[in-house]
């Protein structure tokens, strides 16, 4: 009696696995020729062995592929403001600024209220400081609370009839008091002074302001009469002397300043300050008229009207035509030619530049 060899486990694995193996090989085979047999049809079960073999693991169900592409999603629609929302977010943020400057204004006022507290508060200290240590210097506690040299004496006076020596005599406590006034009146003395002092000094300062007013104004009218009447300032005091005056007084302060050095300088006279005024009034028309011409614009027909078109002559009709009855209303009125006028002056040309230059 013959027997069959034993059969491992590794050789009936790998029998199996050949024959999954062709069996599926055979199943892509028939889908790709287009045959209805599906793969899990043509797998078949391995035919039972002899030796039992670990039933194999069930294969999990197929999951469904996800698509790799979604569909975008709509975009969210936009939230629509309910009517009268526009007034409220404006009015909103006008009170938020109101809020705002009124928080900026308290800030500032407690800043400037705590910078004074605070000053106070260092004289306090200072103050307190020196009276803490008037046993070991009077003298600074006494200037702390506002005494002069002046005051010791009578101050040393009070002092020595409040003491145990100086209560022994009373008249040391009369002659303190009367000390203390006669002090007392020569501070008002020194007060009253001080304040007629500085009233001096206003009232001269008033009077040399005064009297410098009527010296430019004398000397202005000099230069007024030193300008003649055809000249670039005589037509700026013309029209407008306020800003002529002030021009020439600086054109005066810097003739006086360009003298010479301090305390040898020359007032300049009417004749001169005239010709510096002149000098540099024809300087700037010079650039004016450079950039006039820089522009294209030519000032001698700047603003001037345009010659008349003469119209052409009217040919009568000849002969062998009908003439037709020439009236008034048939023959045409000739273009109306514009009257000229005077050319703009070098003003009104300025003002013409001006006017370009804040529109370009």
């Amino acid at each position: 009696m013959s027997t069959t060899p034993p059969v491992s486990a590794a050789q009936i694995l790998d029998t199996r696995r050949a024959l999954q193996r062709e069996q599926l090989l055979a199943g892509l085979k028939a889908v790709r020729s287009g045959e209805e047999t599906p793969v899990a049809q043509v797998v078949t079960e391995p035919p039972p062995t002899t030796t039992p073999v670990e039933p194999a693991a069930a294969p999990e169900p197929a999951q469904p592929k996800a698509d790799p592409t979604p569909e975008p999603a709509a975009p969210p629609a936009e939230p629509v403001d309910p009517p009268g929302m526009a007034a409220v977010r404006k009015a909103e943020q006008h009170a938020r600024r109101q809020i705002a400057d009124e928080r900026a204004r308290m800030q500032a006022e407690f800043d400037s209220q705590k910078s004074a507290w605070q000053t106070r508060l260092d004289k306090a200290a200072e103050l307190e400081s020196k009276l803490s240590g008037a046993r070991t210097d009077p003298l600074a506690a006494m200037a702390a609370l506002g005494f002069t040299e002046a005051d010791y004496e009578a101050v040393g006076r009070a002092l020595y009839a409040a003491s145990p020596e100086g209560r022994k005599d009373p008249n040391h406590a009369a002659a303190a008091a009367k000390a203390l006034e006669k002090r007392s009146q020569e501070t008002k003395m020194e007060k009253l002074e001080r304040e007629l002092t500085e009233f001096r000094a206003e009232q001269t300062k008033r009077e040399k302001a005064a009297a410098d007013q009527a010296n430019t104004q004398r000397f202005l009218g000099s230069v007024t009469k030193a300008a003649g009447d055809k000249t670039h300032a005589k037509i700026a005091l013309d029209r407008d002397p306020d800003a002529a005056h002030q021009r020439l007084i600086e054109i005066a302060q810097r003739l006086y300043v360009d003298s010479g050095p301090e305390g040898a300088r020359d007032v300049p006279t009417p004749d001169e300050v005239v010709k510096a005024y002149e000098s540099q009034r024809a300087d700037e028309i010079k650039g004016v008229l450079a950039e006039l011409a820089a522009l294209g614009i030519d000032p001698a027909t700047f603003g001037k009207p345009k010659p008349a078109v003469v119209p052409p002559p009217v040919v009568a009709p000849t002969p062998t035509a009908p003439i037709a009855a020439v009236t008034p209303a048939t023959v045409a009125a000739p273009p109306p030619v514009p009257i000229p006028t005077a050319p703009p002056s070098r003003d009104e040309v300025l003002a013409q530049l001006a006017k370009m230059r804040s529109v370009g």
